[in-house]
């Protein structure tokens, strides 16, 4: 949830549980998957967000990563 919050203060002011909550809303909104999940058999040990740029306002507001 780091990357999808701007600011520090969105995240500082916001406790795990809340950071939970504000993720399974964007889970349940968006039309497709906000990323995908490795599996061991049946036990999930692995995620990765997969997503367009727009959707993580502090990876496009970071000085290296900014978009062309």
């Amino acid at each position: 949830m780091w990357w999808r919050m701007a600011g520090n203060n969105a995240w500082r002011d916001t406790d795990e549980a809340g950071r939970h909550h504000a993720f399974e809303e964007i889970a349940r909104k968006l039309p497709r998957p906000p990323g995908l999940l490795a599996y061991d058999a049946v036990k999930p040990v692995g995620w990765v967000q997969v997503t367009p740029r727009d959707d993580i306002p502090r990876f496009n507001d970071g000085r290296v990563a900014k978009p062309a």
